[in-house]
């Protein structure tokens, strides 16, 4: 299995990029937040106008792999 990683693209800057995977990871968007969460609770919460795009590399099943 693939862990999901998201690329989170900084609005204002690309130095601010960050990359977070974990195998549990799952992303809710509101109208204020990008919020990633994992089984045991938030993991990590972004202001959505600090963002400027969210790129998810890997999935989750391994379908079409073999």
């Amino acid at each position: 299995m693939t862990v999901p990683r998201y690329l989170i693209a900084h609005a204002a800057s690309p130095s601010g990029n960050v990359y977070i995977d974990e195998p549990d990871l799952a992303l809710e968007l509101t109208d204020q937040w990008a919020l990633f969460t994992t089984p045991v609770g938030l993991a990590l919460a972004i202001p959505i106008q600090h963002i400027a795009y969210i790129q998810r590399d890997g999935e989750q099943d391994e379908q079409g792999e073999g």
